[in-house]
């Protein structure tokens, strides 16, 4: 019987050993970020439903019906919504796209670096503003996620 008990303090002090281990590594690793930008989403999905005004409260006044129409809209998108953060109000920096995204991927406002229209077709790093390139070395968002894990 003592030997026994003497096993099971063993594989007691082994397991805890072995959960402390491994909920130290845990949470030393870095969050997965999964980051989608989408240009023109209708606010008509199962996430936006219940906001106030959305045309599917027009169309089914009915809740659960309202509910059930908005899931098989966009199921993915409330599935990802259920399972992390939802930002539901938006902002951007410009109303035209390349300064838009280039504001977002870099951090560097519109009126900053100069880039303010879509004109002339223009990657973002080689856009001269005032016989400079300001974003030519600007560190972006995926370069940033990258160098810190």
């Amino acid at each position: 019987m003592a030997k026994l008990s003497s096993i099971f303090v063993f594989v007691a002090l082994l397991s805890g050993c072995c959960l402390s281990w491994a909920n130290q590594h845990l949470s030393q690793r870095p969050p997965n970020i999964l980051f989608i930008a989408i240009d023109d989403l209708k606010p008509i999905g199962s996430v936006f439903s219940e906001d106030p005004g959305n045309l599917l409260q027009h169309i089914y006044p009915d809740k659960a019906l309202r509910t059930e129409v908005a899931n098989r809209i966009t199921p993915n998108i409330q599935r990802l919504a259920d399972q992390g953060i939802t930002f539901m109000n938006a902002y951007c920096a410009s109303p035209a796209c390349n300064p838009s995204r280039a504001a977002l991927m870099t951090g560097i406002r519109p009126h900053k670096s100069g880039l303010t229209t879509n004109s002339g077709g223009i990657f973002f790093r080689d856009y001269e503003y005032e016989g400079a390139r300001p974003l030519a070395n600007a560190i972006n968002m995926p370069e940033h996620l990258k160098a810190n894990g």
